[in-house]
């Protein structure tokens, strides 16, 4: 469901160098902390949403643009509020193994201290069993609970349209789709609750399947402050970006190099030649301060 970058990146190793696509304040670091009340943070400053390349940037521009673009998506949405961090618990059941047989267990989490983001984004069809809903489009609320050190996730969703909440199976190591459905069952994500609390209970099927799913869930979460986001939660936050839909790991693959976190990749950029297009590959650093998360940059190297 999230976008991160559009262009297949691989790891490399090589060498960081330096280069002028960092991220812009939204405000001086002492009105950040201001705030909050002048305490500790794990930033400086907010970063702002990246703008894309302008039409007719170079290939670097383009690159680094979209580098910028992703490492929003992994750190800087959650510093500048975009996406909202929640603290709380979860309890969870569903039917497996009535649905899909004696040898699929049921999933099951009582009280489980989680980590959890609410996000808003385009709706992606896949995200949800067949034709369910039909003709899915538009924009949607995506709230991604994570518990377990991140072994474990649990998705709730509601379209702009239609405040149902779609709800995923309690999972482990991987997620299935949106199967299941209630109604003003959940507070309405579209408002950013400072709170999101709600017990429901939600039903679905799937063709092939005769007994219906049943699904559980009761959660107390409180809206973090930015502040006190910190590196070891966005790791966590970023092993799952949607139903359907794996995160990329790409924290977890960051190294420390020069007391930076380093991550070397490879690429390659479709690149228009008449009617047909070319691919030329080229390389990019990105990296991110740990003392001070929200200074991040992409830097095309060749």
């Amino acid at each position: 469901m999230k976008t991160l970058f559009a262009a297949a990146l691989l790891p490399l190793l090589g060498t960081v160098v330096a280069c002028t696509g960092t991220v812009s304040p939204d405000s001086p670091p002492s009105s950040q902390n201001a705030a909050h009340g002048g305490g500790s943070c794990s930033f400086s400053v907010a970063p702002k949403k990246p703008a894309p390349a302008p039409a007719g940037a170079s290939m670097q521009a383009q690159v680094e643009a979209q580098a910028l673009g992703g490492l929003y998506s992994l750190i800087g949405e959650y510093l500048s509020g975009d996406a909202s961090v929640y603290r709380g618990t979860l309890s969870a059941t569903d039917n497996k193994t009535a649905v899909y047989g004696g040898s699929v267990p049921n999933g099951q989490v009582s009280g489980a201290t989680s980590i959890a983001a609410l996000w808003f984004a385009p709706v992606s069809s896949s995200d949800f069993y067949t034709d369910h809903p039909p003709r899915a489009k538009g924009e949607s609320g995506v709230f991604v609970t994570h518990w377990d050190d991140g072994k474990a996730h649990m998705i709730f969703e509601q379209l702009a349209s239609d405040k149902t909440t779609w709800v995923t199976q309690v999972d482990t190591d991987e997620i299935g789709v949106l199967d299941s459905t209630c109604s003003d069952c959940a507070p309405d994500f579209w408002t950013r609750p400072a709170t999101m609390a709600f017990d429901l209970a939600a039903t679905g099927s799937q063709p092939g399947f005769g007994e219906p799913i049943q699904i559980t869930a009761k959660a107390s979460f409180t809206k973090a402050e930015p502040c006190t986001i910190q590196l070891s939660d966005l790791e966590l936050l970023d092993t799952w970006f949607g139903a359907n839909s794996p995160g990329l790991a790409l924290l977890s693959g960051f190294k420390l190099e020069g007391g930076e976190w380093v991550q070397h990749y490879q690429g390659t950029f479709d690149v228009p030649s008449g009617r047909c297009q070319e691919q030329t590959n080229y390389t990019i650093d990105l990296y991110f301060d740990p003392n001070d998360l929200g200074q991040y940059t992409g830097c095309a190297t060749s």
